[in-house]
């Protein structure tokens, strides 16, 4: 979020899967950032939302892409990008920088000058952390025999991780009881 605090643009890519919407929701909520998934808008009112937004407003565009590769979604996109003075973070599968992904040459410009970064996945080290992570966040008390029996199920995406923790967070105050192995095999087979 300091890159939209100093009005820079942020264009994040990765694979599907890799965490980019999570953590970027979740810096949304941090910061009070706006959140819009552009796979959800509709064409007819994408210009009426881009219109509608404070120029002054932090704003993250998740799917982007979906909004590129048509001349007129690209050019609502252009204006709206050339009156907003804060900064603004673009999600999408793609980097900016990859040729015909852009109809006008002056939007592709922008997007080439925004900073880039490239979010990997996560190796099976780095999931166990995330979920070592949340699990402590959320005050879980797991088990050690529970963590070795999770640990090689742990799902292989950060979304499926952090809905698995949800999951588990949720299930365990609604039964008001520890999280064992039994009950967790249950957890596993229901989000299955």
């Amino acid at each position: 979020m300091q890159v939209t605090e100093a009005q820079d643009v942020l264009w994040v890519f990765g694979a599907p899967g890799v965490g980019k919407t999570q953590t970027l929701m979740r810096a949304a909520t941090e910061s009070g950032a706006l959140y819009f998934d552009c796979a959800e808008i509709e064409q007819h009112n994408r210009a009426q939302l881009l219109d509608a937004l404070d120029p002054d407003q932090v704003v993250i565009f998740d799917r982007i892409e979906h909004w590129l590769g048509n001349r007129e979604s690209e050019s609502d996109l252009f204006s709206w990008w050339k009156r907003h003075r804060a900064g603004h973070c673009l999600i999408a599968q793609i980097s900016p920088r990859m040729d015909g992904l852009f109809v006008l040459p002056d939007l592709a410009s922008r997007a080439h000058a925004s900073l880039v970064l490239s979010i990997d996945p996560l190796t099976d080290a780095e999931l166990e952390r995330l979920l070592a992570c949340h699990i402590d966040q959320r005050g879980l008390d797991l088990a050690p025999e529970v963590y070795r029996f999770l640990s090689p199920r742990i799902p292989r995406n950060p979304a499926k991780v952090m809905a698995l923790i949800d999951a588990m967070d949720q299930e365990s105050l609604r039964d008001q009881r520890r999280i064992t192995v039994p009950w967790l095999k249950r957890l596993l087979v229901s989000l299955s």
